[in-house]
């Protein structure tokens, strides 16, 4: 049932979407950080929601949703209808983010225990609750806002949440059948934005699929390495945003004003495609998913090694970067080269 569930989620989404393709529901409008340069519709999310939680009354009637996973589908539909009212009625940012923050606490508080939360220090540290509560809330909001920021070119994100919610399945416990669910939802998405971009995720897709991602790290039964398995896959998106963010505080730039410094924009007007970008991206999470699946075939191993395969992982997300912009620098040259 759960696979006929999975199946059905992606046949509603791939429908739904077509349908406000075709009546042009809910276009968006050209900004300063837009990458496409017509109005299209930005209720991919929306889309995927719904599909979402129509398959899953099959799973509710199956018996395949325990508690914890009607908390964790009810939170992260609230955190799609945070973004769709972002989407039509734009929230001043201190709103957003303080709703945003009471969701990653209700995620956080509901389905712990937060108090195991594993930290890779000098040992595997169980930090108190006082410490693990604001933590995990601060991981939850991050994550949230790192998908929002990166939801900006054809098949980027939804490559990047098939991706993240099949490791997260790989440790996901009684999770597995709705972050299943979730990834057909995009999956039907996907075949509507991967090629030409005719539908988007808005906020509502991004901010409940980045809340998704996070949350589901709560539910796994990998112990320190089913916690830490979703921020290293994460990391070539979580690299992008993080140095960017940097870059931009460095030379005073106010961090909360639109704009197309990410990497991931700056390959674009680098002239790669938005497949070519996206792509870059899947691999470079594909490998940082490969390492750090490997971390649970190689059994318990200590706090360094998850340090170190992070650090690989930065710099081949670094190299690929300054690699593809280095290639089309180097063709233009060429192309130049005669007509100067």
């Amino acid at each position: 049932m759960g696979l006929t569930a999975a199946a059905l989620a992606a046949l509603l989404s791939y429908a739904l979407c077509l349908a406000a393709v075709r009546a042009r529901f809910g276009l968006d409008q050209i900004t300063e950080r837009s990458s496409h340069t017509v109005p299209t519709p930005r209720t991919g999310g929306l889309m995927v929601l719904t599909s979402l939680l129509l398959a899953s009354v099959l799973l509710l009637f199956s018996g395949l949703m325990e508690r914890e996973v009607v908390v964790l589908l009810g939170l992260t539909v609230g955190a799609g209808m945070l973004g769709l009212l972002d989407d039509f009625l734009p929230l001043p940012p201190l709103v957003k983010l303080a709703v945003q923050a009471a969701l990653a606490f209700l995620a956080a508080f509901l389905l712990g225990p937060v108090q195991t939360v594993p930290i890779p220090l000098l040992g595997w540290q169980t930090i108190p609750l006082s410490l693990a509560l604001p933590l995990t809330v601060f991981w939850i909001v991050g994550m949230m806002n790192v998908v929002n920021f990166m939801d900006g070119l054809n098949g980027l994100i939804g490559g990047f949440a098939i991706l993240a919610l099949g490791a997260a399945m790989t440790v996901a416990g009684v999770s597995f059948w709705i972050l299943l669910l979730a990834a057909g939802s995009v999956f039907g998405f996907l075949l509507c934005n991967a090629v030409r971009g005719r539908i988007f995720l808005g906020d509502a897709g991004s901010l409940s699929l980045g809340f998704l991602i996070a949350t589901s790290g709560l539910l796994t039964e990998g112990g320190a390495y089913g916690f830490w398995l979703l921020p290293l896959v994460s990391l070539p998106l979580i690299m992008d945003v993080l140095v960017t963010l940097v870059r931009r505080a460095l030379r005073g730039a106010r961090l909360t004003e639109p704009h197309r410094e990410h990497y991931y924009q700056l390959l674009k007007a680098h002239g790669w495609s938005h497949q070519a970008v996206a792509l870059s991206l899947f691999f470079s999470g594909l490998i940082s998913a490969c390492l750090a699946l490997s971390l649970g075939l190689l059994g318990d191993q200590p706090p360094l090694f998850y340090w170190l395969i992070a650090l690989l992982i930065a710099g081949a997300w670094w190299a690929v970067m300054a690699l593809m912009m280095a290639v089309k620098n180097e063709a233009t040259a060429r192309l130049e080269g005669p007509f100067r």
